[in-house]
């Protein structure tokens, strides 16, 4: 039981880390700015730093 806890935790742990990685490598965006059609519907902050000073870029 003690096994599969440890291994769920650094699981979770790895995956963190994962996110935290890709979170700060993606472009930031402006909390103005509007997704492409083709863009994955979610919540920015999920993938991007959410920033005022992130300039607004022009979508198809």
């Amino acid at each position: 039981m003690v096994r599969v806890a440890k291994g769920t935790l650094a699981l979770v742990v790895i995956l963190l880390v994962v996110w935290a990685a890709l979170h700060v490598m993606i472009t930031p965006v402006n909390p103005e700015q509007s997704p492409s059609g083709s863009h994955v519907q979610s919540a920015c902050w999920a993938c991007h730093l959410v920033v005022s000073s992130a300039g607004i870029i022009e979508v198809d």
